[in-house]
């Protein structure tokens, strides 16, 4: 979590600051989820879903009407949670033109 805070702009939801599940969704101001989940897949390899999650009551109270999200598992590496922050950062920072 401290890594996805740490991308300029991109907005983490969840229930509490306590959270300890392996799943996060935000969104990245200016950048359509999908589009978004979309240049993960294709440039970085990353795989997510974007949507409402089943959840549209939920998105909606968080003033989204689509969300990315990324599920870890205990066999996913540091090594892979930093390249995914890595990839946001860029992504983030391309977009807003300071590549």
């Amino acid at each position: 979590m401290k890594g996805l805070n740490s991308v300029p702009g991109l907005k983490v939801y969840r229930e509490t600051p306590h959270d300890r599940i392996g799943m996060a969704s935000f969104v990245l101001p200016g950048f359509p989820a999908g589009e978004l989940a979309r240049v993960l897949c294709d440039r970085f390899g990353i795989m997510t879903r974007s949507g409402h999650h089943c959840a549209e009551p939920l998105v909606r109270h968080f003033g989204q009407s689509h969300m990315v999200r990324v599920s870890l598992y205990f066999y996913n590496t540091f090594a892979e949670v930093s390249y995914i922050v890595r990839a946001l950062g860029r992504v983030q920072r391309e977009s807003s033109g300071a590549a």
